[in-house]
């Protein structure tokens, strides 16, 4: 069969903005003679100025400062703005000219200029070089200087226009100042109206988004950072020997290799574009003391990091790519490791821009650290009265969602350093008992609501802006056993664990759905607006009991980058299971132990999985200290 083509929809980026741009930062510097230069060489009109000049240019022209308005258009900024606006101002300059008798300027500006000589109303030319010529300016001449230029015989009317034909000069001037504020402030208007406002630095903050993305994309590494924090990145580096941290080594197993279409053999590609389920041990991260108790732990959005917390109230940071400790990082190469003094460390998440990291621990503190330098930007004592069980920021990085033992679900703004929502589950103190909330996150196409589990089964889908309810759902892992009970007296035969979510992630297919695991060791597919159950995900447990089965539950559920595989992990054993989405297929089993040596002491199990966000890898995390990466 042919061979489909497939088309990359790219963004298309003019070259005049490319100039815009390099325009733009050419000012910002004061590089004057340059960015002529750049003018005087191609053909682009500069329609555009920054905000803060935006202001002071109106206030410039209705305060008269006309030497530098002419400025930004003629010589300083050189803004272009259509003939017509242009055309206005000049003819307000030269008004004002032969108002104060500058007569000589006003002929300059009528007779010298390019745009007054295209100017096609050869009546008002007429009449501006008429005044232009006059000796001296009559009361009734001023009274007409700044008529509207449509009907030159008509005068502005106001309430004392009968009774200026007796008034005295001072009067009328006084009049003529204020029919001249007016022109200007009509001119100003009409100039802002043509410009475009624009935000300084723009061609850095994009150059600055490119690497932000590049590193997202593992192009660019953590050895090749600085280790000053106050130098910057060598943009011109070679990255044609960066190590793929997907790449294959001899330590925990053989390599895959698939058959492509002609019979042979290629080596597996481990960052290809195509998902793919992992069940090959990789490494260890990090390396704990046997005193330390890991509890949780995040990967950064970029896959670069990984962050642990332990029982201690110790956050440390560890590179994907060896599993060892950030030493590019001063504060933990001099041993100063991020602290939550009072608590053990329960939660942690990596903002967008994976430049901040939060961490909250068993009282319910919340810091938010500065990666980069290692400083607590911002601390919320009491986010929370009891541990905080998990937490995530928003899209834009300026929010921070948490839910706690105390089964409240919050919204705290990291630039107020406040907390700005509060999502109250009505039942949450029912019968004398709090319900904790086991977790909460964003969903919806543009994380405009907020669902939330409790430990009494119930689900809640908050909208996100207003914190009020959306949708109520019931138990969604419930499931009928007891023939044909239903409602009220099935749910009194069950133990409460069996239908209690434990955790949940969205669908990257499709942010409306989610995953839900929990009790009886239910996994499944889940509308968060409808309510309904997609699919369901199940399978043997012989490791398990049968007997101790529903009282099991998944603790930890993560989707692959692209949605197509799934992964759990429960509370009883060290086997995360990995099933395919779209036909809820098992697929394989893997002991997130790896080769690590049984403990006889100690019973192990797994108490976290997470899928890598580049490529097909997931981290684990089991007791006791195991964290392992696992690749396709």
């Amino acid at each position: 069969g042919e061979e489909e083509e497939e088309v990359e929809e790219q963004v298309r980026v003019e070259s005049r903005d490319v100039l815009k741009l390099i325009f733009q930062f050419l000012s910002e510097q004061n590089l004057v003679k340059t960015s002529k230069c750049l003018l005087d060489e191609t053909d682009i009109d500069i329609d555009f100025i920054a905000e803060t000049s935006v202001s002071k240019l109106a206030t410039s022209i209705i305060e008269g400062k006309w030497e530098d308005v002419l400025d930004h258009f003629y010589n300083k900024n050189i803004i272009s703005v259509s003939e017509h606006v242009l055309e206005k101002i000049l003819t307000q300059v030269a008004l004002e000219m032969i108002e104060l008798r500058d007569t000589e300027v006003a002929k300059a500006i009528l007779r010298e200029t390019e745009t007054m000589q295209r100017c096609k109303n050869k009546n008002k030319m007429r009449r501006l070089e008429a005044l232009a010529g006059m000796p001296k300016l009559s009361g009734e001449v001023l009274m007409s200087l700044y008529v509207d230029e449509k009907d030159p015989r008509q005068v502005e009317k106001d309430d004392n226009s009968n009774n200026m034909k007796g008034a005295s000069m001072e009067e009328i001037k006084e009049k003529v100042t204020k029919m001249k504020l007016k022109r200007r402030k009509a001119i100003a208007e009409d100039v802002q109206s043509a410009l475009r406002s624009v935000k300084p630095n723009v061609l850095m903050n994009l150059l600055g988004d490119a690497f932000k993305w590049r590193r997202h994309c593992g192009f660019v590494s953590d050895r090749m950072l600085s280790n000053n924090d106050n130098a910057g990145f060598d943009v011109f580096s070679d990255r044609s020997n960066l190590k793929d941290i997907f790449s294959h080594s001899s330590v925990g197993g053989r390599k895959r290799k698939n058959k492509d279409t002609a019979g042979g053999e290629n080596k597996y590609d481990y960052k290809n574009v195509d998902d793919d389920y992992v069940r090959v041990e990789k490494r260890s991260i990090g390396k704990f003391g046997k005193k330390s108790s890991v509890n949780c732990f995040a990967i950064s959005p970029d896959g670069l990091s990984v962050a642990t917390g332990t029982a201690d109230g110790f956050v440390e940071l560890w590179k994907f790519s060896n599993g060892k400790l950030r030493t590019d990082l001063k504060y933990q190469n001099d041993d100063e490791l991020l602290l939550h003094e009072n608590g053990k460390i329960t939660a942690l998440a990596f903002s967008p821009d994976f430049e901040t990291l939060a961490s909250a621990d068993s009282t319910g503190m919340l810091k938010v650290w500065r990666i980069r330098t290692g400083n607590c930007v911002r601390s919320y004592p009491s986010a929370h009265h009891g541990a905080i069980t998990k937490m995530e920021f928003s899209a834009d990085g300026n929010g921070l969602l948490t839910s706690g033992f105390d089964g409240m679900v919050r919204l705290h703004g990291l630039k107020s350093g406040k907390t700005l929502k509060e999502y109250v589950n009505p039942t949450v103190s029912s019968g004398g008992i709090t319900e904790q909330c086991e977790c909460a996150i964003f969903c919806g196409t543009e994380k405009e609501f907020i669902l939330a589990a409790y430990s009494n089964g119930l689900v809640l889908l908050f909208d996100a802006k207003t914190a009020e309810i959306v949708k109520e759902h019931k138990h969604p892992l419930l499931t009928n056993k007891s023939g044909d009970k239903k409602g009220d007296d099935m749910e009194k035969e069950l133990h409460v664990s069996e239908f209690v979510v434990k955790d949940m992630c969205r669908d990257p297919l499709s942010f409306d759905k989610v995953f839900l695991c929990g009790g009886a060791m239910k996994l499944v597919s889940f509308d968060a607006n409808t309510g309904s159950i997609e699919r369901t995900f199940t399978a043997q447990t012989t490791s398990i009991p049968t007997d101790i089965l529903t009282s099991t539950a998944y603790v930890s559920v993560s989707v692959s980058r692209k949605g197509e595989y799934i992964y759990a992990a429960n509370e009883r054993d060290t086997v995360v299971r990995c099933w395919r989405v779209n036909d809820a297929k098992f697929v394989c089993e893997t002991d997130a132990r790896g080769d690590a040596p049984e403990d006889k002491e100690t019973s192990s199990a797994c108490l976290a999985c997470a899928t890598h966000p580049q490529g097909n890898a997931i981290v684990t995390l089991s007791s006791p200290n195991i964290c392992k990466l696992f690749t396709a």
